[in-house]
């Protein structure tokens, strides 16, 4: 691996422990920018709920893949192998959080379901 190469790892394990940090407390304390949304006020807190539960387990699996990959614990392709499950459990958390707004929102505002 060339300067660039591990310049740029670096970069991506910093970043994945900021992001990480920032996620974990999140979910501790239930308060961050990520928490801010148009649900109305009687189906927030279940919203809430769920974005606690997901930073939960996303925040840790950032910090330790910024680890892993900080520390070269399984070379090159361990850091390809963990930026994979990064996109991975970011692209399942979009489409969990897209599924439950959308429910709560239709819940929110009664529309019916579609047939």
């Amino acid at each position: 691996m060339n300067n660039s190469d591990a310049f740029i790892n670096s970069y991506f394990a910093i970043f994945d422990l900021i992001l990480g940090g920032y996620f974990l407390v999140g979910a501790i304390t239930g308060k961050g920018g990520i928490y801010k949304s148009d649900l109305p006020e009687k189906v927030k807190p279940e919203m809430d709920k769920f974005l606690r539960t997901v930073l939960f387990i996303i925040g840790p699996l950032l910090i330790a893949g910024a680890a892993l990959e900080y520390f070269k614990v399984f070379g090159r392709t361990g850091s390809i192998v963990m930026f994979i499950i990064e996109i991975i459990a970011f692209v399942v958390f979009v489409i969990l959080y897209k599924r439950k707004y959308n429910q709560l929102f239709s819940k929110a505002v009664n529309v019916p379901k579609k047939k």
